[in-house]
């Protein structure tokens, strides 16, 4: 607690050294979120506290000459991209139309910067000398709840996260807003596939994905980690699913176990308590392990979300006053994209048709491997993959997938079976590498020219191809270097070449690349004379 201890110090040093102010006479700020949220969402504790500082003196002259006695709340929260809102709970007024123009003077100054969600506190005052009805020498008495948050979760099913909950009701994100998380200086937004979620790294750390069967991991390290190397200074992410299924135990007797085992091994400096936050349950661990501090954040899915989460950011004892505030700024992570949760629902989306075929010194020109492949892909739920005939296997293979149902189809044997994706997430992806760094795994067909774009390629002179004219690119990664040919007519893609070790490893010719075809849902619907049959249960496998 004491980044929170620091602020109230720093406010009420504010409060009682500004000189009393006639008609408005702040008695408290009241935060809504505790100590290590406050530390990851905010740049620090004096920009609150000057932003605060801006807003009382707004509120002292639009009071100046008030006579008539009141208590006042002015509820504020500041969202990432420097947006802010203000609510008023007043114990005089009907409605808050006459302090319309004070929300808007308020709105007029500048917002505090945060970052990875929202932040809220409240101004509570006295207006006139108030009128008695504020609570303010009840210690238990919480933040203010304006009526507007409370309408806007009335009928929710389960508890409302204070104020995350409500302010997602109450002033929800524009469509794309929560997706484009500014980052602070010197840090990134990481995405962690395949959940969708987000994190905030060190812009000179590595990244590295180790998924196992139920078992997702990420690691944000100062030292390469990939190939299980080791390292001495970073933040892992562990997700469990399907605890209950593979243990035997629900997700907070898993962490629970953990956190006992844990506390009889090491040295532990401090603990937190269990504290609901929506989705999830979390609690803490601080612990000394041999030559190193380490901070376990642990969280167990609410209701019947079977899923368990372990993030361990540790350095050495000697580096961890250096590197805390970074573990703070990276701990106000999103591990998942609830969007993926649920199967999307799009209707007709636009359709992209590519025709491709691979080369490589391993592949006989003749060979079926050689044979052209054709793929449809539309949204994030649809996807169509057709090979031509392989006569030696009896097997011409024709893969459906309309997210969460998918069919892998022999057009030979009119034979085909049905199976479902049990998630966590339901969006299909068409990766084109299996192999190289970590963040190769993101390039598919459909995004080619996106990822080079995203990832900074290097701009090559312009070529001419097999009699095509092309715009070229080029991308490292470890031991791999990617080539894409963008046809300068269309700047779609005409071809890829990957090198490994600078030699040749394969390329991909793009024989046809259509987008923003019209949709069309029979391309995805198994044909009519093959027959289907259902995955079986798990246990008749």
């Amino acid at each position: 607690m004491k980044l929170l201890v620091v602020l109230l110090l720093v406010v009420h040093l504010l409060l009682h050294t500004a000189a009393a102010a006639t008609g408005f006479k702040t008695e408290r700020l009241s935060l809504y979120q505790p100590d290590e949220v406050l530390r990851a969402r905010l740049t620090s504790t004096e920009s609150l506290a000057e932003y605060f500082k801006k807003l009382e003196a707004v509120c002292t002259d639009f009071f100046a000459t008030a006579t008539e006695p009141e208590t006042l709340h002015i509820v504020v929260a500041v969202k990432p991209g420097k947006q802010a809102r203000f609510w008023f709970v007043s114990s005089t007024r009907e409605d808050d139309k006459g302090l319309e123009p004070l929300r808007q003077k308020l709105e007029a100054v500048p917002p505090l910067e945060v970052f990875a969600g929202p932040l809220a506190f409240a101004i509570s005052a006295r207006i006139a000398g108030g009128d008695g009805k504020n609570g303010f020498k009840d210690k238990n008495v919480g933040p203010p709840i304006p009526k507007e948050w409370a309408e806007a979760v009335k009928g929710a099913k389960s508890p409302v996260q204070v104020p995350d909950g409500f302010l997602a009701a109450a002033w929800p994100d524009a469509p794309g807003i929560a997706t484009a998380v500014p980052a602070p200086a010197g840090f990134v937004n990481q995405v962690l596939e395949p959940t969708g979620g987000r994190i905030f790294r060190p812009k000179d750390w590595f990244y590295v994905e180790n998924h196992h069967g139920p078992v997702y991991m990420w690691t944000l390290s100062r030292e390469d980690s990939a190939d299980d190397h080791a390292y001495a200074t970073g933040v892992r992410i562990q997700l469990f699913t399907g605890v209950q299924k593979g243990t035997g135990k629900t997700p907070q007797e898993f962490i629970l176990q953990f956190v006992a085992n844990k506390t009889k091994q090491v040295k532990v400096i401090k603990s937190c308590e269990a504290k609901d936050q929506g989705l999830f349950t979390r609690m803490c661990l601080e612990t000394e392990e041999g030559p190193y501090h380490i901070l376990y954040s642990l969280f167990w899915g609410s209701k019947d979300l079977d899923l368990a989460v372990i993030s361990i950011s540790g350095t050495t004892k000697e580096l961890w006053d250096k590197y805390s505030p970074t573990f703070d700024r990276m701990s106000e992570f999103e591990l998942i994209d609830m969007k993926r949760f649920e199967p999307a629902k799009e209707i007709d989306p636009p359709m992209t048709r590519i025709e491709s075929r691979q080369i490589s010194p391993q592949i006989a020109p003749d060979s079926f491997a050689a044979k052209p492949k054709i793929l449809y892909r539309a949204g994030t739920s649809y996807l169509r993959s057709e090979e031509q005939l392989d006569p030696e296997r009896k097997l011409q293979q024709l893969i459906l997938v309309h997210e969460p149902d998918i069919w892998f189809c022999n057009l030979v044997a009119h034979e085909g079976e049905h199976i479902l994706d049990h998630g966590p997430t339901y969006a299909v992806h068409a990766q084109i590498l299996t192999k190289g760094p970590t963040f190769f795994s993101t390039l598919e067909f459909g995004n080619e020219a996106r990822f080079f774009a995203d990832h900074h390629a290097t701009a090559l002179p312009a070529q001419t191809l097999d009699g095509q004219a092309c715009e070229v690119s080029e991308l490292k990664g470890g031991t791999y270097r990617l080539v894409l040919f963008l046809r300068t007519d269309t700047h779609q893609p005409f071809h890829l070449a990957v090198f490994k070790d600078d030699k040749p490893d394969f390329s991909l010719r793009y024989l046809n690349y259509q987008t923003d075809l019209p949709f069309d849902a029979a391309l995805f619907t198994p044909p009519k004379d093959v027959t289907i049959t259902e995955e079986k249960p798990e246990a008749e496998k």
